[in-house]
């Protein structure tokens, strides 16, 4: 993810007085990232040839001069990013690529800069940090393939001893001499120490979580501060006996003031439990159909499955919705409406009786809320006082909720950035926790004021430096939540195997699996304030997360930049598309009419809220490099072409409709995570054969 992410983070630090200077740099990263991606390519793809022929070296000659150009084209393209970088007058690397160890090293964040360089100093370590590894992971993958060898044989090797085993196994090969030549501009990284402008970096091992205490320090429901009479008010408009029709209560506010917030916290209370009949929650987000509300809806208060709603249409749904629901004192909450149009489609399913019902709807919009009941007026959610904002930041900032004598001076000014918006407290208290020292989260304040971004907003700058003061690992990890949907209930569980297919989570430490550094990675972003915890399972763990709507506009933004990944409704080129969304049934149309092949695809991910039907032939489109394929609730019956993907290292069938698995899923040799909930699946005797599950 590095290379790209790092390239436009890159260009956004920069100060508008070096704008010349900053277009050539965007120019140069760019050129890196590419070249990272073709290294990519070339790895996956010589993987791939050795996976699928036998190992009888003069049967493949051809495509082995085709790599074998290849590489040479990259080293070419690697002598021109150093001669580059001199002209750009970039100088300075702290770390030599033998020193390097891949996915294990993470990097320091002390730095000697020239002034031309200020703003952009890690991302520039890490760019070349990243070619140096990728260039080791070349090196490590054809020992494994072409030699045999395990990765303990392998790991403990520098570069030097590896490049002399290859070059005595494959003895005077043009393959040879080529990657005899890239790995020696690999290493020349190295020695341009002087071209990059970054001195005096040590390298650090593995430690992406610097906190000691693991542990969530809060739920979501614990986020309620200066919400008091709000929440009175509220219950009380509910619970009204003397109010006996069907009312509409609408809260009104700007985005990422608390509204959904405080509408849990209600909709949970006991007093509302017990008040009414029939509860259930609903979220419309700005994208979806009727069919997808009215189907959540019958799910939600019939416990009726996707299966029982597919033949129906949306007039038969919505008798069935007000058909159940009469005569029942029920509360509908409507979470984050945006237009008119959205109640209007949907307000005809719930009964006009004098029951005592209630509709609760959140939404940012007057118009809605007016429109929804006319002779209710909308409840009107205000921002926080000072003290209450200053309440929820130390709430939030300190394990104590009391902030240390060293740092009460920067109340004032951590009150003033904030404005008094809750989302904007929380983020903010994530960002400053993690520092310790005063002339730190002076710093930190300073930055926000001068945080470049398309708007003056002061919340987007400090969720935007929030990301930015992300280290990288995660900042892959946040920016996966792109692929998913608005008001997605992320299951953890699911994530953490996705971020692990990705290469997103380090190698093993001692003690520790990948999954543990996968859910230490989770607890991270959320201590960050960067998600939220949506649910709890039975013991007590994270059972799934959601990110605000403003954060995962963040996220969008960030992603589609750096092409980290796109949604299928997203325009632009596919050629070199990593990682492809299909996040509901129109995309899913979308994608099963598409007349091109994807051939740098490695990532596929289906992330639905209801079920959908899609033709087997249509799932691959010539993506022979895909490690990542998620299929879950696609109703598929044959997936034939599953066994032709030898790179797959993650695939998830669960509610597909799979009744039986290809003989030839047997070749799937890098497979990590299998999945498949819902169905019965008969497997054939070739998948158990699969050593790295």
């Amino acid at each position: 993810m590095g290379l790209h992410k790092t390239a436009d983070t890159t260009v956004n630090r920069l100060r508008k007085p070096r704008e010349e200077h900053s277009q050539l740099v965007r120019e140069w990263v760019r050129q890196i990232r590419d070249l990272s991606y073709d290294m990519e390519d070339l790895s996956d793809e010589y993987v791939h040839l050795l996976e699928r022929v036998a190992f009888a070296f003069t049967t493949r000659i051809p495509s082995r001069r085709r790599l074998a150009k290849r590489m040479q084209h990259i080293n070419r393209s690697l002598q021109e990013m150093y001669r580059r970088a001199s002209q750009l007058g970039i100088r300075g690397l702290p770390f030599s690529a033998s020193s390097s160890s891949g996915m294990d090293a993470t990097l320091a964040r002390r730095f000697e800069l020239d002034a031309d360089v200020v703003g952009f100093e890690e991302d520039v370590e890490v760019i070349t940090k990243q070619l140096c590894d990728l260039g080791r992971q070349v090196l490590t993958t054809i020992m494994k393939q072409l030699m045999g060898l395990e990765f303990d044989q392998v790991q403990d090797m520098d570069e030097q001893e590896m490049k002399k085993e290859i070059k005595v196994h494959l003895q005077g090969t043009k393959l040879a001499k080529s990657l005899q030549r890239i790995n020696r501009n690999l290493q020349e990284t190295s020695k341009h120490a002087s071209e990059l402008g970054i001195q005096g970096i040590p390298s650090s091992s593995l430690s992406p979580i610097k906190d000691t205490n693991l542990s969530l320090r809060y739920d979501v429901a614990e986020d309620v501060v200066g919400f008091d009479h709000d929440i009175q008010v509220i219950t009380y408009q509910l619970c009204d006996l003397h109010v006996t029709r069907r009312a509409v209560i609408s809260i009104v506010g700007m985005g990422g003031s608390g509204k959904t917030t405080l509408a849990n916290k209600v909709y949970n209370s006991q007093a509302v439990k017990d008040h009414f009949q029939c509860r259930a929650w609903i979220v419309v987000s700005q994208s979806y159909t009727a069919r997808e509300l009215l189907t959540n809806i019958m799910k939600e208060t019939m416990n009726i499955g996707n299966g029982q709603t597919r033949e129906m249409d949306e007039r038969e749904m919505k008798n069935k919705i007000r058909e159940h629901l009469k005569g029942t004192r029920y509360l509908v909450v409507m979470d984050d409406i945006w237009k008119v149009s959205d109640w209007e489609t949907i307000k005809t399913a719930f009964p006009e009786e004098f029951t005592a019902s209630r509709v609760l709807l959140t939404t940012r919009k007057m118009d809605v809320a007016e429109t929804a009941d006319p002779d209710r007026p909308p409840h009107h959610l205000k921002l926080l006082e000072s003290e209450e904002s200053w309440n929820l930041f130390c709430k939030k900032a300190f394990s104590n909720a009391c902030c240390p004598p060293h740092l009460q001076h920067l109340q004032d000014k951590i009150i003033q950035k904030c404005g008094g918006l809750p989302l904007a407290i929380v983020v903010l208290a994530g960002l400053l926790r993690r520092k310790h020292e005063a002339y730190e989260w002076s710093q930190t304040l300073e930055r926000i004021s001068h945080a470049p971004n398309k708007t003056d907003d002061q919340t987007h700058k400090i969720l935007a430096l929030s990301y930015n003061d992300l280290p990288h690992h995660l900042k892959s990890c946040f920016l996966y939540f792109s692929a998913f949907p608005e008001d997605y209930d992320v299951d953890a569980e699911r994530l953490m195997c996705l971020w692990i297919a990705e290469g997103f989570v380090g190698s093993d430490l001692e003690g520790q699996t990948m999954e543990d550094l996968a859910e230490m990675y989770l607890i991270e972003l959320i201590n960050r304030c960067m998600i939220q915890v949506g649910r709890r399972n039975e013991i007590g763990s994270v059972g799934s997360v959601r990110v605000h709507d403003l954060l995962l506009d963040l996220a969008r933004y960030e992603a589609r930049k750096l092409n980290f990944c796109r949604s299928i409704s997203d325009k632009g080129d596919s050629t070199d598309l990593r990682r492809l969304s299909i996040t509901d049934d129109e995309g899913v149309h979308q994608y099963t009419s598409l007349g091109f092949s994807i051939p740098k695809l490695r990532s596929l991910l289906f992330l639905l809220k209801y079920d959908v039907d899609m033709p087997s032939k249509s799932m691959i489109h010539g993506s022979k490099f895909l490690r990542v394929l998620d299929l879950q609730r696609v109703y598929i019956e044959s997936p034939s072409e599953i066994g032709d993907l030898i790179l797959l290292r993650y695939l998830n069938l669960s509610f597909s409709e799979v009744k039986e698995l290809p003989s030839s899923i047997g070749n799937l040799c890098h497979l990590q995570t299998f999945i498949a909930l819902g169905y019965n699946l008969r497997i054939p005797s070739s998948f158990w054969k699969i050593q790295t599950l």
